[in-house]
């Protein structure tokens, strides 16, 4: 995670989002509804990976009100 956090910055954190949305999507619109198991990782990866963002000074460096 910290090499993707790395590489590609906000757009893990975007990957993780749409990821997160479109296996809610699946499991929910099709009869395959073990793919909204998927969204656990997403979730769960999420905050995770804000602490990257945290770790690295990014987040503090934010204005009150962009934050």
């Amino acid at each position: 995670m910290i090499r993707l956090h790395e590489r590609f910055g906000l757009g893990v954190i975007a990957v993780m989002l749409i990821g997160a949305v479109a296996a809610d999507v699946i499991g929910f619109a099709t009869p395959f509804e073990e793919t909204r198991w998927a969204n656990v990782a997403f979730v769960w990866l999420l905050p995770h990976q804000l602490g990257f963002f945290y770790a690295d000074g990014r987040i503090t460096r934010l204005s009150r009100g962009a934050l």
